[in-house]
């Protein structure tokens, strides 16, 4: 990725603030800089949606066929061999 500065921000600052983004926790300037940024930058924009998507799958649970798969974390953890 070719990493640019847009908005006093890098691309790479931006994505050190996802977790802290989907968690709801960035100050009011970290999300003003983010959002400024992404506005401009569209690898961040590209990146930054599928990341949400991903979080919000995850989070209602991940679709497998028409059937909801409860046991997400479950079945993530055995296939990554049974960490926990």
């Amino acid at each position: 990725m070719n990493e640019i500065e847009l908005g006093g921000i890098r691309c790479s600052e931006v994505l050190s603030l996802l977790d802290r983004h989907v968690d709801g926790t960035l100050s009011e300037d970290e999300l003003r800089l983010a959002r400024t940024h992404v506005a401009g930058c569209e690898n961040c924009a590209r990146f930054g949606g599928a990341y949400a998507r991903v979080v919000a799958a995850l989070r209602g649970g991940v679709a497998d066929g028409d059937e909801l798969v409860p046991d997400v974390s479950q079945r993530l953890f055995a296939r990554l061999g049974g960490l926990r």
